[in-house]
């Protein structure tokens, strides 16, 4: 299993290292590149590009490792900062950076809709910028005092936990930061149980949020074009907006946490892969959003024809000079 441990941190750090690069390069572009169409959009922008470089720089020190097994599971870090306290940190910062790159992506989709649909709102209502970030604040609350209560380590979760992960793993997991839970310990705890749905609640509540809003936006903006070709390429942009964050980090911590309450074993394979899916969140997510926006591809493009130009110029004037 020490081959797997190696494998997975070297995947792992490799992708975070991308994802983090690019991350930066975005949070570059929107402070470098401001039409005046995504000027309200900015902090958003910029929320979602410093939450991806968080995001990988705690994916590339832990390497958060899942593992499901008959009614436990087990979050543990692998990488290469060891120290318990330091490593235990970073991923309850994964575990915040994780819920607010959802939160972004609904709250993206909220803003849209009280632009589109809902513009005089922010001329009647002056007090609506102070909104998000106390709602932001309240849903990071949240999300961390249920983690807290329900994936924290505990000696007796510590424990079983390494005792299943040795059995089926060969990982020795006692002196590592780990978050997870097992039903065989907490199966009477009522407050465990209530969490866990309040997990899934918010979640449902973002999920919701951009389902609405979608449909609003779409409905307001179908019955001002006439061109249906329109229409379909701003369908496609706010479904692209999806895309990233449900197949990088929802489906691997619904499925995750789904398996483990309902006792089956995923074995190694699932959970290495499902593992390396997650740091690719940021990097997909930073390529789509330059898809979006015409002005960043163009930039993108400029600087890369810039880039050939210079080099065109430079064997030039070597001809030139060996002549």
């Amino acid at each position: 299993m020490d081959n797997l441990e190696s494998t997975l941190s070297i995947v792992v750090i490799i992708i975070g290292t991308i994802s983090a690069i690019f991350s930066g390069f975005l949070a570059f572009l929107v402070l470098r590149v401001r039409p005046t169409y995504l000027a309200r959009y900015q902090h958003i922008l910029v929320a979602i590009a410093l939450t991806g470089v968080c995001y990988s720089i705690c994916e590339i020190c832990t390497v958060p490792y899942w593992y499901v097994s008959d009614g436990d599971f087990v979050l543990f870090a692998v990488g290469p900062i060891q120290s318990r306290r330091v490593s235990q940190a970073l991923l309850y910062a994964f575990a915040i950076s994780f819920m607010e790159s959802l939160f972004l992506i609904s709250y993206s989709f909220a803003f849209q809709y009280a632009q589109v649909c809902r513009s005089e709102w922010f001329r009647t209502f002056q007090f609506l910028i102070y909104i998000p970030p106390l709602i932001n604040f309240i849903i990071i609350s949240n999300w961390l005092l249920a983690v807290t209560y329900c994936f924290a380590p505990t000696e007796q979760k510590i424990k079983k936990a390494t005792e299943f992960v040795w059995e089926h793993l060969k990982i020795k997991i006692g002196h590592r930061a780990s978050l997870g839970f097992s039903l065989e310990i907490q199966k009477f705890d009522t407050l465990f149980y209530i969490f866990i749905l309040n997990i899934l609640i918010l979640i449902l509540i973002l999920f919701f949020t951009i389902i609405i809003s979608a449909n609003r936006i779409i409905a307001k903006v179908s019955s001002d074009l006439s061109n249906r070709n329109q229409f379909s390429s701003i369908y496609r942009l706010l479904f692209v907006q999806c895309i990233s964050p449900t197949l990088f980090t929802i489906f691997p911590l619904t499925f995750n946490v789904i398996t483990g309450i309902l006792g089956i074993n995923l074995g190694q394979k699932i959970p290495f892969v499902l593992a390396s899916l997650l740091p690719m969140y940021p990097a997909v997510n930073t390529i789509l959003i330059i898809w979006q926006i015409k002005d960043y591809r163009n930039y993108f493009r400029f600087c890369n024809r810039k880039d050939r130009r210079i080099s065109v110029v430079g064997r030039r004037k070597s001809v030139i000079i060996s002549i």
